[in-house]
């Protein structure tokens, strides 16, 4: 079956898509497109046969013009033809887009709309409410694990008061230490007769108990 039979009715009736109308559109263009390639020619040959005979046979080259124009007119409706089948075939190619673009929001708002099928806008707020329950309790289970264990035993004043002590012996020892680091000055004797040795070692004896005398007065001092 030629393109045209098919185009203008075949044997039998089918039902007709855009890509079949498209494809029927687009064998009637090529089609017209050889009928004006033909045409072209046959306006270009009678053109030359004017030439021709335009000096030596008048009637000859008068009745190629003719012809000429006749194939002309041809050709200009031949144009308006295949303009016109170009515009149809791009509406229908525009519909077939606009055709696949509804069947691709239809599978979509079926897709929802089973997605949506067991759901409610109170399920929505129950379950938001069971969410933010079990986040309150994990919240109230962190900070009960992170808190220490028998941190309410002990009474704040009262180490308070035990850091004081301390604090105050440890300035009694640092007191102490200075004392105790007091230099004695050494005082080198000359040299004396041995018979002198005795007296001077009592004497020596007698500065040393009285230097230690002040050192017990000067820490009972301190210690009171």
């Amino acid at each position: 079956m030629s393109a045209l039979s098919r185009m203008f009715g075949g044997s039998k009736a089918q039902k007709e898509t855009p890509q079949s109308a498209m494809l029927k559109l687009q064998e009637t263009v090529d089609i017209l497109t050889k009928k004006q390639e033909y045409l072209e020619t046959q306006i270009e040959k009678e053109v030359a046969t004017a030439k021709k005979f335009a000096k030596t046979n008048r009637r000859a080259a008068l009745n190629a013009l003719k012809k000429k124009k006749m194939y002309t007119d041809q050709l200009a409706r031949l144009d308006g033809t295949i303009a016109t089948l170009e515009s149809q075939r791009a509406n229908l190619d525009n519909a077939s887009l606009n055709m696949e673009a509804m069947k691709a929001m239809q599978t979509a708002a079926t897709a929802l709309k089973n997605a949506h099928k067991n759901m409610d806008l109170d399920q929505v707020n129950k379950i938001k409410d069971e969410i933010d329950e079990q986040q309150e309790i994990a919240r109230t289970i962190s900070e009960e694990i992170s808190r220490p264990s028998g941190q309410d035993m002990y009474d704040e004043d009262e180490l308070l008061a035990e850091l004081n002590e301390l604090e105050g012996e440890a300035d009694d020892d640092a007191i102490l230490n200075r004392v105790l680091d007091i230099p004695v000055p050494s005082t080198e004797l000359p040299s004396i007769p041995s018979t002198s040795r005795t007296a001077a070692k009592t004497t020596n004896q007698s500065k040393k108990t009285t230097e230690e005398e002040d050192q017990i007065a000067a820490l009972s001092m301190w210690s009171t």
